[in-house]
């Protein structure tokens, strides 16, 4: 299990206070307890991909967040994820988020929270990739295998989870997609989990110059930053960002 956010405009005025918030709750998250029944910490890396100012930037890291120095940030989107690992792993560097897979169209980056049954993903896949690639990439993996466009893909590849069992814990998700002709972004986001609980709540705040998508812990620390108002993320619906707006795309209608 994992925390992350995706923050879209001008997001330097609160992005220190942000940053310590995730550095405070990845360190003891406040609601893993009803959960996990103790309190975890999330130290199996982090990564984080930042888009605009005529510059992709994926990075990744094993060392825990909490001790790392954040490398200065350029662009109006971040997507940032740190992970906690499942017992089994896999573990290291390549398996920190975000996942990035392109296609014909776009180039694709994904993070992902919570727990998905690999081989029901049945991307064709070796035991030896399933076991060394983790159930976020496989999801990504399976993501890429519908063609359309980028909310089709996500629709299609969330129903297959759940056609076919494969949802063991959470489907949290934001998807970056950039398009590979006008390098025009798309951002999305997801939240599902087989138990809901309060750990697994997405919520959405618009700060005016900029807004994000957090995970529920986030908002439990004293460095985050104040706000007026925030949108909790419904269950089973696609939204898209589309700067200080978050709409919904799609309900996912086949598990209801």
């Amino acid at each position: 299990m994992c925390r992350m956010l995706i923050l879209n405009g001008d997001f330097r005025k609160g992005e220190e206070q942000i940053f310590n918030a995730m550095k405070e709750v990845t360190v003891a998250d406040p609601y893993s307890m009803e959960v996990f029944g103790r309190t975890i910490t999330h130290n199996d890396g982090w990564g984080y991909v930042s888009y605009g100012d005529d510059k992709i930037s994926h990075y990744k890291s094993i060392t825990p967040y909490f001790e790392s120095k954040i490398p200065e940030i350029s662009g109006e989107i971040l997507m940032l994820h740190v992970r906690k690992a499942g017992k089994a792993g896999p573990f290291g560097l390549v398996n920190s988020h975000p996942y990035y897979r392109t296609t014909a169209s776009h180039d694709i980056y994904l993070v992902h929270n919570g727990f998905l049954g690999k081989a029901e993903m049945q991307t064709g896949k070796s035991q030896e990739y399933l076991q060394t690639h983790s159930d976020s990439e496989i999801f990504l993996d399976k993501m890429i295998t519908f063609h359309g466009s980028i909310p089709f893909m996500l629709e299609q590849s969330i129903n297959f989870v759940y056609k076919n069992n494969a949802l063991k814990g959470g489907i949290n998700l934001f998807v970056l997609a950039i398009d590979r002709n006008t390098g025009k972004p798309e951002i999305y986001a997801y939240t599902d989990a087989a138990n809901y609980k309060l750990y697994h709540e997405l919520y959405f705040i618009d700060f005016g110059v900029y807004s994000g998508i957090f995970s529920s812990s986030l908002l439990a620390s004293r460095h985050f930053p104040t706000f007026t108002e925030k949108i909790t993320l419904k269950r089973h619906v696609i939204y898209e960002m589309q700067g200080n707006q978050l709409k919904d795309i799609t309900t996912i209608n086949d598990l209801i």
